[in-house]
């Protein structure tokens, strides 16, 4: 979620709204995977690309 979330420009929940779901969330990110995945910024990179190649620029108008 926070990945395409700030890809994005996304805010799915409000931390305060939500304290038992943000909880877990940052319990699930405490988790290591290891080398599976690439790193956050490669990630937040690629959709951000993505995002802007289907969507446009948010600079873009």
């Amino acid at each position: 979620m926070g990945v395409l979330g700030e890809a994005g420009g996304i805010k799915y929940y409000d931390p305060e709204e939500m304290p038992v779901l943000h909880s877990w969330i940052q319990g699930f990110r405490g988790i290591e995977a290891g080398q599976m995945f690439p790193s956050r910024d490669e990630l937040v990179f690629y959709f951000r690309g993505r995002h802007e190649a289907l969507l446009g620029s948010p600079t873009s108008s």
